[in-house]
């Protein structure tokens, strides 16, 4: 599992907006299911949520969504308020059957980030009569920044340390480690590796910013640019539950020609992709990118949980440098 805060990249269009995730998520509970027998309603269970850093009790609800148009597909959302309620987002008519966990492209409708939380996507296909199981995506994300566990639960001893980095490698050992909080404390970026000496092309944590990973590797390894130094807290231990083995930690430079930021045999299952440019980047998992994909816009962030071996991304015009973390089982 992996989770990232950072104080200056904020994502102002998607619904895991880093800016918010310390005072808006999901505790426990509020998943989505198809009503029994099939309608066109969706089954939303009890559960508990922050919204605006205030803890709230929803007791569920069964929501049932506007009638199919005959010619159109749409993309619904359901959402939460700040009393516990849960509504539909009705979404745009589209041509495109396509599903955006597929294409990179998130749910096509309108809503106030400030006053709901998206907690699903159902595809609401033209002409159907019935919502069934397939047509519900989960957008739920817990509370705290880009959290994928509802706790950083650790079971064993804790080690904590402060390194001073510079522009050699280093390495900070723990055998017993399967849970690593890093934050940068420094001025100038750390780059970050695990298992094998970093370099500049590995995935950085800027000044201000940490990272939380369920990541079963006992050795870390970190450097700076050259001539600079930096300084990393760091937290390891034994997590308790939901354990990567493997990880993906590159930044990459973005072209205006599709650029390939990982092709390989390896699925990864949890994506963190920052565009740390100052040019918008569009993304696309499984093919090769156009500039009609996904925007990532400059200084935006995603984090998704999609299964899959390619990730490539594409500019208008200059470059743009795109940060990723990935982690699989």
């Amino acid at each position: 599992m992996m989770k990232i805060e950072q104080n200056k990249y904020i994502h102002k269009d998607m619904q895991n907006n880093m800016a918010r995730q310390q005072k808006y998520g999901i505790i426990s509970g509020c998943g989505v299911t198809a009503d029994s027998p099939a309608s066109m309603g969706v089954i939303i269970a009890s559960g508990t949520y922050l919204f605006n850093g205030v803890k709230v009790i929803t007791a569920g609800d069964t929501v049932t969504l506007d009638t199919a148009d005959a010619s159109y597909n749409r993309y619904d959302s359901i959402v939460l308020d700040n009393a516990g309620n849960l509504s539909a987002v009705k979404g745009t008519l589209s041509l495109n059957d396509d599903d955006p966990a597929l294409t990179g492209v998130l749910p096509i409708n309108d809503y106030n980030p400030d006053t709901y939380i998206p907690i699903a996507r159902i595809f609401v296909g033209k002409g159907v009569s019935t919502i069934t199981a397939s047509d519900i995506k989960d957008l739920i994300i817990n509370a705290g920044f880009f959290n994928f566990i509802e706790t950083n639960e650790i079971s064993g001893n804790l080690d904590t340390s402060s390194e001073s980095i510079t522009d050699a490698d280093g390495s900070e050992t723990n055998l017993n480690a399967s849970l690593w909080i890093l934050q940068n404390v420094g001025a100038d970026n750390i780059y970050l590796n695990f298992g094998a000496v970093a370099t500049t092309n590995n995935f950085y944590l800027k000044p201000d910013e940490n990272i939380t990973l369920n990541l079963d590797k006992t050795v870390l390894h970190y450097i700076c640019d050259t001539s600079l130094t930096s300084t990393l807290s760091i937290i390891s231990g034994t997590a308790s539950n939901n354990i990567y083995n493997n990880f993906l930690s590159i930044s990459v430079s973005i072209a205006n020609t599709s650029t390939q930021i990982y092709d390989s045999t390896n699925n990864y299952k949890e994506w963190l992709i920052i565009n740390d440019g100052t040019e918008d980047v569009f993304i696309k998992f499984g093919t090769v990118a156009t500039v009609n994909d996904y925007k990532l816009k400059a200084g935006e962030t995603l984090a998704i949980k999609y299964e899959i071996n390619k990730l490539y991304a594409i500019t208008t015009s200059s470059t743009a440098t795109v940060r990723v973390f990935a982690l699989r089982v």
